[in-house]
């Protein structure tokens, strides 16, 4: 069996216990740190090279997203699964544009939590309801792009963009428009070049940005 090692930086210590408490019930998670500060979170980073970082957003001596941007610089092959209570939008915003998977409330029950942390380790991007909505009435305030780049894409583009505003999964693009996932990905792959996006978390993001009509509430 494959064990997943698993760092935590989170600086209450009752949290830290939930989290723990949530993960024994997987036999392939393993705890290999813990800490409750920025800089506990890279020396931990440095020395143990986690599969997966579980971080709070808001520590005693900095902001989560600082954390982030120091894995993306040390330790990149590491996932990172943001727990909080925050409803901030910028926040919320700036630690996913920072390169954080994924973003999870403090409130989610631990089935949840496991469930979140496996779909970051399997290379895809999680976002609890909550978060969602507090990102898309960000976009909202904030009104469109008036530039609209999405006009150049093809209209078979357009329809797997929005599918992925709706939360779909490259499966369930595939079998909504009754195509391969390869060549969903191939799809994914070129309107991130048309859009000069990076990654899919980047899409995600332009999507609900671009996209708010179309976006229903993601469910786990």
């Amino acid at each position: 069996m494959t064990l997943t090692n698993i760092l935590i930086i989170e600086d209450h210590p009752l949290m830290r216990i939930a989290i723990k408490s949530a993960l024994v019930h997987r036999d392939d998670f393993h705890v290999v740190g813990e800490g409750s500060t920025i800089a506990d979170g890279m020396s931990l980073l440095l020395e143990h090279k986690p599969d997966l970082l579980l971080l709070d957003l808001y520590l005693p001596d900095g902001n989560g997203v600082n954390l982030v941007t120091f894995r993306n610089e040390h330790t990149r092959a590491t996932k990172t699964l943001v727990i909080t209570s925050s409803s901030n939008e910028a926040e919320l915003l700036a630690v996913l544009k920072a390169g954080a998977e994924g973003i999870i409330g403090k409130d989610s029950p631990p089935d949840l939590l496991r469930f979140a942390i496996s779909e970051v380790l399997d290379g895809k991007n999680y976002l609890t309801k909550n978060c969602t909505m507090a990102l898309l009435h960000s976009f909202q305030k904030n009104g469109r792009n008036s530039e609209n780049p999405q006009r150049t894409l093809s209209q078979r583009k357009l329809q797997v963009l929005k599918l992925l505003a709706k939360g779909a999964t490259n499966r369930q693009i595939a079998n909504e428009l009754v195509i391969s996932e390869s060549t969903v990905r191939s799809h994914l792959q070129l309107i991130s070049q048309d859009l000069g996006l990076k990654n899919k978390r980047e899409l995600i993001v332009y999507a609900m940005k671009q996209l708010p009509e179309n976006l229903t509430d993601q469910q786990a």
